[in-house]
């Protein structure tokens, strides 16, 4: 491709003629000349943005013209038909009509037509570029602040609407990158766009693409700040179950794991004492992927099960006789971790006592030292991850 040839030689002007014959020749995604060129000129098009000098000069109505055209063409809405007919191999065509019919309608017929496994893989295909054009332009340092409200929609709805895959991770990093850039000028855009991917999250977090899962993660970390905020300001029942949701799924995906695929003992840090009072009492390995992907995936679990409680709390102090029992039974959440620190087995047993020192201050003062006299057992077990993680459990219970 001649822009491949000569990306560093093109002049800005010369960028923007291209840009604008991409977006003038095919404006709509599924009509005029939309099926023969999009896939080489949307594959320009990252070509072109992925040589930061261009991307970075474009001025704010080219960006603009630029990211409306990509957005327009990931539109679930705007591409639903085409792709129905693409998955289903059928097309809408007129039946023929006798002359002697009244009728001013014509009737349609569903007519089968010959499925192209290469238009559809060349849909796919466009889609991925046209994402990756997105992830190029909002990790530019153009300003977002006019454009995020249509891009983070926009990027929502693809993620919402289709199958996981490579589009995704790149999606999530768009969406991670704007939040950053809007999350004090637009915290309410911030807030229900975040809120709004949390089902989301949930149906991808069993993806086996390592690095779609931490795009997730970095989405997460960034909910939890929305999290927090929100439990604060309008706590309510409906969000204390979204909350018990997503640590169940998360929960539930970890302890699926081997238990070579959990922390380890080796990718952690230990802290003095001094140190950890306000903090578990074992950190990741900074600069290792697996520790701090697996640390933090535990650190959330634990959070979103503390935040969930405190939500419960505060409906328990202005309700009814109701709320009470509805508190007790969020109780068993967090005192099945416990339980399942001495009970449990394999992996689950592991997560549990990895978890302890996250939730320690959850433990009823009147149950903590028979709790603790009953997890001390742990250390003499057979398997060297149990006993190991117990000792890391009991520290600071036999530090006091």
């Amino acid at each position: 491709m001649a822009v491949d040839l000569f990306l560093k030689n093109l002049r800005i002007k010369t960028v923007r003629a291209i840009v604008d014959h991409i977006t003038e020749t095919i404006p709509v995604p599924g009509e005029g000349l939309w099926e023969p060129l999009s896939l080489d000129y949307t594959k320009c098009l990252a070509s072109l943005l992925r040589y930061r000098p261009h991307t970075e000069h474009l001025d704010e109505e080219d960006w603009e013209t630029l990211i409306s055209f990509c957005l327009a063409s990931i539109s679930f809405k705007e591409n639903e038909e085409s792709q129905l007919s693409i998955r289903s191999g059928h097309r809408f065509v007129p039946e023929d009509q006798d002359a002697s019919d009244s009728r001013s309608t014509p009737l349609r017929v569903i007519a089968p037509v010959p499925f192209s496994r290469e238009r559809h893989h060349g849909n796919i295909n466009v889609i991925e570029e046209v994402v990756i054009c997105i992830q190029l332009l909002t990790t530019s340092p153009n300003p977002l602040q006019t454009t995020a409200q249509s891009i983070l929609h926009g990027l929502s709805e693809f993620v919402e609407s289709s199958v996981g895959g490579n589009a995704h991770q790149l999606a999530f990093n768009s969406i991670n990158a704007v939040v950053t850039k809007v999350m004090f000028d637009q915290s309410e855009l911030v807030r229900s766009v975040l809120l709004g991917l949390l089902p989301v999250i949930r149906r991808l977090w069993a993806t086996k693409l390592q690095i779609l899962k931490e795009e997730l993660l970095a989405t997460l970390m960034l909910s939890m700040i929305v999290l927090v905020d929100t439990a604060r300001k309008e706590p309510s029942e409906s969000l204390a179950h979204d909350i018990e949701g997503l640590a169940s799924t998360l929960h539930s995906e970890y302890v699926r794991r081997s238990e070579k695929e959990i922390l380890q003992i080796d990718e952690t840090t230990l802290y003095q004492n001094e140190a950890c009072q306000n903090r578990p009492v074992y950190g990741p390995c900074l600069g290792t992927a697996r520790s701090e992907h697996n640390w933090t995936v535990l650190w959330l679990i634990a959070e979103l099960l503390k935040l969930s409680d405190g939500i419960r709390t505060r409906i328990k102090s202005g309700s009814t006789r109701e709320g009470s029992s509805k508190r007790q039974r969020f109780s068993s959440e967090i005192q099945d971790v416990f339980r399942d620190s001495v009970s449990a087995t394999g992996t689950r047993r592991i997560c549990a006592l990895q978890l302890i020192p996250f939730l320690e201050s959850e433990i009823d003062i009147e149950t903590k030292e028979p709790f603790f006299k009953q997890l001390v057992l742990n250390v003499s077990d057979s398997n060297g991850a149990v006993s190991s993680w117990t000792m890391i459990a009991l520290t600071r219970y036999v530090n006091k």
